[in-house]
This record gives structure tokens, sequence and C-alpha cells, in this order.
């Protein structure tokens, strides 16, 4: 079943808390750290335990890489979600080196194809030429969580998600999700999926309008009483 991630805010607070406190930090010895526990989700098709508080690597050097992953292990926090294409993924290279692939959950994006790009065939393309790029750079076989960027073409969305689908199979992701699709973009993947997102990964904040993404999820709040 789709999970929606309604508690955004809070996780978009734990991410950029956590980049600012951890990555500046004095690199310790963490393979012998004293870790909490993180709740976490349980995700479809495979069972995969998604943690619910992350870190994230966004306009990070390798180096701040690094060490914010590094600390955040230190802190209980495996939930690493990495931007590709930058310096972000030597930094994570470097800590998996050191201390392994399991030392880390890996959650990723697969971002917006160009908006000139509207055949799906290069759209698929597109997917399998990052993954195999971006995993290479990293040093990995397979992301923990992967997740798929909308685009304003349905017939886009629907191929990539294929290509989601396929790397799944293939054991080069191990669950799928969408990030910040819209009730609309759902039901065009939904259509033809044969593995339905584990989650979507949303941004909510005030000035946002109403979705049925989140609105048909989120109990109504109560009304407030006029002021005596």
């Amino acid at each position: 079943l789709l999970q929606i991630v309604a508690s955004a805010s809070f996780l978009t607070y734990m991410i950029f808390l956590f980049r600012s406190l951890w990555f500046g930090f004095q690199r310790q010895d963490h393979r012998h750290s004293v870790t909490g526990t993180v709740p976490s989700w349980t995700l479809g098709p495979n069972g995969v335990d998604f943690p619910i508080a992350a870190s994230n690597t966004a306009s990070l050097s390798a180096e701040q890489t690094e060490a914010m992953v590094l600390n955040s292990i230190r802190a209980g926090i495996r939930n690493i979600d990495v931007h590709l294409g930058g310096p972000e993924r030597e930094g994570v290279a470097a800590v998996l080196a050191s201390l392994g692939r399991d030392a880390i959950f890996i959650v990723t994006k697969i971002d917006k194809p160009p908006a000139d790009m509207t055949d799906p065939d290069a759209a698929a393309d597109l997917v399998r030429t990052t993954v195999a790029s971006e995993w290479e750079a990293m040093g990995i076989e397979y992301a923990d969580v992967l997740l798929l960027k909308d685009s304003a073409s349905c017939p886009v969305m629907r191929a990539q998600w294929k290509v989601l689908e396929e790397l799944l199979a293939d054991g080069r992701a191990r669950a799928l999700g969408t990030y910040n699709f819209c009730e609309f973009s759902l039901a065009c993947i939904l259509e033809t999926a044969q593995t339905p997102p584990a989650l979507n990964y949303v941004m909510r904040h005030v000035g946002m309008g109403p979705d049925g993404t989140v609105s048909a999820r989120l109990p109504t709040a109560p009304s407030a009483s006029p002021s005596r």
C-alpha cells in the first residue's frame, strides 16, 4: 500500500538539523560508537525497514559529506538522503569503503528529465544511465530506496517507473517510491505499474494548495472556537 509521508515538514526539519549539526564535528572511531534506535516504517514489497529520521547530503562537499555521515551514524542515524551528480557521492563512497555497505541506508532520487525530453524511451534510458554511473561513483550495487521525481508528461513518468521496476527486480534497488508526486502523477503511474510506490516523499509547507495525496490521509483539524 502507498504510504504517504505526511510528516514531511518534521522530516525536512530533521534533515537540516542533522546537516547543520554533524558535518562540522571531528571524526571519531565510529565502528565502536553506541547508537540509539530510530523508529522505522516497513516498505513493500520486500519488507524494507525505512528509518524515519534522515540526514541529507545536499550542497555538501565530499569531505563534509563524509564527516556528516560518520557523525550521523554515531548518533544513530543510518538513513542518508544522497543527492546525485555532485561531490557528495565521493563522501558516501569513502564511508562505505571504510565501514561497509550495511553501515548506511541509502535513499536517492532520479531527477526530473529535461523539460524538452518528451520521448518515453529517451526518458527510460536516462534512468538506466543515471543509475549505472551514479552507483559506480558511490561504489554500491543497490540503493535501499530509489525515488522518482515527476514530469509534465504522463508517458515519460510511466516509462521511467517501468525502469525502476526493472531495477527492483534486478536487485539494484530494495524499495521504490515517488518524490513530491501530486494526485495526478500518482494516478498516472498507478494505471500501469506492476509495483506501486512504497512511499511518496512529500514536502508540505504553509502556502501550498490543497492536494488529495495528503488531504485524503490527514485528519481534518477541528474548527477553532471564536475568542471570548
